[in-house]
């Protein structure tokens, strides 16, 4: 079922490059991205109904208002948090769009695609092994600093150096990866990797929140975040400079889940000076 969750979440990556290299219709990425979202939809629909189904046969209405009470503030935060998260995420194309040229949107929503794609593939396949150990550490009221230690230290030892020396690839690489037509995708891919590289830290320690009963917290932060990276674009709008307002976006982008990691780290310091209770 995990495989085929991660199948299902790359669709719509893999669509938004494959519009966009070929240029399909004139509203390329953005044609990709509507078409790969409801593919995902009715594909997950499909993979999903026997498994509905079969839960649908074996309720117990006792046993549902008991955790539907438990575990109310997940449809009432989570959900607005998500739809807030999709929204900032595609704020560069929705916006910045209006006032500037498409070839210039199309290579950062290109570089964009490219460089979270494999990130939501990774941090989502660790999120479900962190995110059920974690939990069943929380439940028996053990100590969690190990694991996430263990986490931080394979982040910054097996894949941070990926993340430095990508930073010193040529641009003829992208040249020759993606044709003529693309150059000046890897100057976007660049200035995205410290974006990136928090990505895969902050994504897949996402649950954090859920474990700890902070979804509430987690979807203000989110609030004030959209708000600062709206900022951000428009300050790049209103002096005419893309390329500000690109760069404005991403270190704000980046302080968000720094400012994540960081809470995280301070949830798990609570939850242990509180003798795991």
């Amino acid at each position: 079922m995990i495989a085929k969750c991660l199948t299902v979440r790359q669709i719509a990556a893999v669509s938004k490059c494959l519009f966009g290299l070929k240029s399909w219709l004139q509203t390329g990425l953005l044609s990709g991205q509507l078409v790969g979202l409801v593919t995902a939809t009715f594909t997950s629909l499909i993979l999903g109904r026997k498994t509905v189904r079969a839960h649908c046969t074996n309720w117990d209405k006792a046993e549902i208002r008991q955790v539907a009470k438990t575990y109310a503030n997940f449809p009432k935060y989570e959900l607005p948090h998500e739809l807030l998260n999709t929204f900032a995420g595609n704020l560069p194309v929705l916006l910045l769009s209006v006032y500037f040229g498409e070839t210039e949107i199309g290579l950062f929503a290109l570089a964009l695609t490219i460089g979270l794609s494999p990130v939501t593939l990774f941090s989502g396949s660790v999120s479900q092994v962190l995110f059920r150990r974690m939990a069943e550490r929380v439940q028996e009221n053990q100590p969690l600093t190990p694991d996430f230690l263990r986490f931080i230290k394979l982040c910054l030892c097996g894949i941070l150096p990926f993340f430095v020396i990508f930073a010193f690839v040529p641009e003829s690489f992208f040249v020759l990866l993606f044709g003529a037509k693309w150059v000046g995708v890897g100057f976007y891919l660049k200035l995205l990797l410290p974006l990136l590289f928090f990505a895969v830290l902050v994504s897949s320690l996402a649950f954090m929140s859920d474990i700890f009963f902070k979804q509430k917290q987690a979807m203000w932060v989110e609030v004030i975040y959209l708000l600062l990276r709206i900022i951000a674009l428009l300050i790049g709008i209103y002096f005419q400079n893309f390329h500000l307002a690109v760069i404005l976006y991403c270190a704000v982008s980046t302080l968000r889940y720094i400012t994540f990691l960081l809470w995280y780290v301070c949830l798990i310091k609570k939850y242990e000076k509180n003798g795991h209770d």
